[in-house]
């Protein structure tokens, strides 16, 4: 038995207050600060375990977006490089939230990403405008090369268009074309000597381009011995003259007596 601290009343040791006064006992304050410590010890033990499952989930979302960003920023991929860069920042704000230490992969993700994202964004707009001046080259090409008179400038760029388009035979990929030779021009034909130009894996190339005027001046023929197929039938039909199938024979040919049957 404890007497109470305020009337001295004899109480039971389990007591948590006087029945008398009302008084509160030692006993009640002990297990109010032991349940006080219990709920406390309970909670930071709760924040620790989320401390630690929130760290493990920002070094998962550190390591993903740098994966993303850098595979955004190798395949050129826009939507890719914003992906990841949204994770890294994603990782950073969290660990701001729980008050932890950004790891460096959320960082190196974080720069990479900005990196990428301006450096794709960069190429579009690169490619847009080197698309639009591809566009504009060529339609002052068609302008140009829909005239009467034929220049070697145009013919060079002509050409270049041909083999940008269509490559040179099997080989799809050519480069550097030059132009180095003179430009000939009759009439609605031309030829242009000294096309050189690179193919990968071979030496350098030289061909003649051989030209014709429809609605416009276009390369009908690349020709490697220098000489185009309408001037080789032009020199084949100089040199086979026609014979008329009902010319009459010769003198010598009617004297040549003919056997008789018998």
């Amino acid at each position: 038995m404890v007497p109470c601290q305020r009337c001295g009343a004899t109480l039971d040791p389990s007591a948590r207050s006087c029945p008398y006064c009302g008084t509160t006992t030692a006993h009640a304050y002990a297990l109010d600060q032991q349940r006080e410590a219990q709920a406390f010890h309970a909670q930071q033990h709760a924040q620790a375990s989320a401390r630690a499952r929130a760290e493990q989930e920002i070094v998962k979302q550190a390591r993903i977006g740098l994966i993303v960003t850098a595979l955004g920023f190798f395949i050129c991929c826009l939507p890719v490089s914003m992906a990841g860069l949204a994770l890294s920042v994603r990782a950073k704000m969290n660990a701001r939230r729980y008050q932890l230490i950004a790891p460096p992969t959320s960082t190196l993700g974080l720069v990479l990403g900005i990196f990428g994202t301006l450096a794709v964004m960069a190429l579009w707009v690169n490619y847009i405008f080197f698309v639009e001046s591809k566009e504009e080259r060529r339609a002052e090409l068609d302008r140009r090369a829909a005239m009467l008179s034929l220049t070697k400038e145009t013919a060079c760029e002509i050409v270049k268009e041909r083999l940008e388009d269509e490559g040179y035979k099997t080989d799809p990929n050519v480069f550097s074309p030059t132009c180095n030779g003179a430009l000939e021009r009759r009439s609605d034909r031309a030829t242009l000597e000294g096309v050189s130009f690179d193919i990968p894996g071979k030496q350098k190339v030289t061909i003649t381009a051989c030209f014709a005027r429809g609605q416009r001046w276009e390369v009908v023929e690349l020709s490697e011995d220098g000489t185009c197929g309408l001037a080789r039938a032009d020199a084949g039909a100089k040199v086979a003259e026609p014979v008329p199938v009902d010319a009459a024979p010769s003198a010598s040919a009617r004297s040549i007596p003919r056997p008789k049957r018998r």
